[in-house]
């Protein structure tokens, strides 16, 4: 019978020599340098050659020229362009950082401030329109526009134009019925020249939808407008707000956030649904979704309680929830993407002292409180129990 043969198995002086040389390998490798810094070698050896090169180039050219061919081939066809411009773009942001630089850019804007001062509006251009913009602040009563400029050349100025329109359906019915104009577009800067990128707008009206646009401008034309959309936050009131169905509050002292939700007069306990998990909820009856998504922040699943009662004459689910942590930023909205509550000056109700007293007791009991482990079965079960009611009787007395 043929029999099989055992594989050879390398020697100990095989396997130890293939570990020298890999080490060896991996020493050498770390030993060269890394390949950013041969193309910032090499970068820094051609700005040190280039008059040398630009002679040559000018002397002969029917060399240099396609020299120059050559190397621009080879460096795009090895896929180098990409290192060599990622290089120059670092040279330069490190270079813009030295005395030369600054001293360049001072005597350009002098030069440029001469040249304003000699031809005046004759050095406009037509302005571009700003490329974005936005809003960095927005409360229930104002807002702050922020765009960026793209000036088409440094010898042109420019200002800006904003203007404002109310944009919510609600009003704009009731502005058409009366043939009011207050859906006109409104200027912000209609007596003086605005040539910040940011504008703050106030007063406004709460909850409500607006429109903001802006355009830049010289002596030659303006650009096109740039708009944004944008609706205000409503007015806390007992520290929460409204959304599609519903009305919430917020503690000021408590942690905890009440939901109310309007019902027909015939709903019963048992056709409600609430179920709360630590990050959303989904609240339905007979099969209808009334609410659901994602809380602004987490709460406590297992503490929850609810309700049906009369509230104003309406039937009303009421929902108490308690948030997972304390002490942290009031919510701005009950549900991730519902309309949002300016809280920015919102204060916690300080605690009475028997509030406060009571907390610190139940820090300090909790302290006295003997671990868990001594408190699982037989005689340890019996010791933990006593030494917990010995800490409470303490403290009673």
């Amino acid at each position: 019978a043929d029999v099989e043969k055992m594989p050879d198995i390398p020697s100990t002086s095989s396997a130890k020599g293939s570990a020298v040389g890999l080490w060896l390998k991996k020493k050498l490798l770390s030993l060269l340098p890394k390949r950013r810094t041969v193309f910032r070698a090499l970068l820094s050896s051609l700005l040190l050659m280039m008059p040398v090169l630009l002679l040559l180039t000018i002397k002969v050219w029917y060399v240099m020229l396609p020299f120059w061919a050559a190397c621009t081939a080879v460096a795009y066809y090895t896929g180098m362009m990409g290192d060599l411009s990622k290089q120059v773009r670092w040279m330069r942001r490190m270079s813009s950082r030295g005395p030369i630089f600054w001293i360049a850019a001072a005597v350009h804007r002098a030069w440029v401030r001469l040249l304003r001062r000699l031809y005046g509006d004759q050095m406009d251009v037509l302005p571009l329109a700003p490329t974005a913009i936005g809003l960095t602040s927005r409360t229930c009563k104002s807002i702050v526009l922020k765009w960026h400029a793209a000036p088409r050349s440094a010898y042109s100025t420019e200002h800006y134009e904003v203007e404002l329109r109310l944009t919510d359906p609600a009003i704009l019915e009731v502005i058409k019925e009366s043939d009011s104009n207050l859906a006109d577009w409104i200027p912000l800067t209609q007596d003086a020249k605005l040539t910040e990128t940011q504008l703050p707008a106030a007063p406004l009206q709460s909850d409500m939808d607006y429109e903001a646009r802006v355009r830049a401008a010289n002596s030659k034309g303006s650009s096109e407008w740039v708009s944004v959309r944008f609706r205000t936050k409503q007015e806390a009131k007992d520290g929460g707000g409204s959304g599609p169905g519903y009305y919430w509050r917020q503690g000021l002292k408590e942690e905890n956030v009440v939901i109310c939700i309007p019902v027909p007069e015939a709903t019963r306990g048992k056709q409600v649904s609430v179920v709360v998990q630590p990050t959303r909820l989904a609240i339905s009856v007979l099969s209808e979704v009334l609410l659901e998504g994602k809380f602004f922040a987490d709460v406590k699943s297992d503490d929850v309680e609810w309700e049906l009662s009369d509230v104003d004459g309406q039937k009303t689910l009421m929902i108490t929830l308690h948030k997972a942590e304390k002490d942290k930023p009031f919510w701005t909205c009950l549900v991730q993407g519902h309309p949002e509550v300016d809280v920015k000056g919102m204060k916690r109700d300080p605690k009475e002292l028997d509030e406060l007293m009571a907390d610190c007791n139940m820090s300090e009991m909790m302290g006295k409180m003997p671990p868990m482990e001594s408190m699982m079965g037989g005689d340890k079960s019996m010791a933990g129990m006593a030494s917990m009611m010995a800490a409470m009787g303490k403290k009673d007395q």
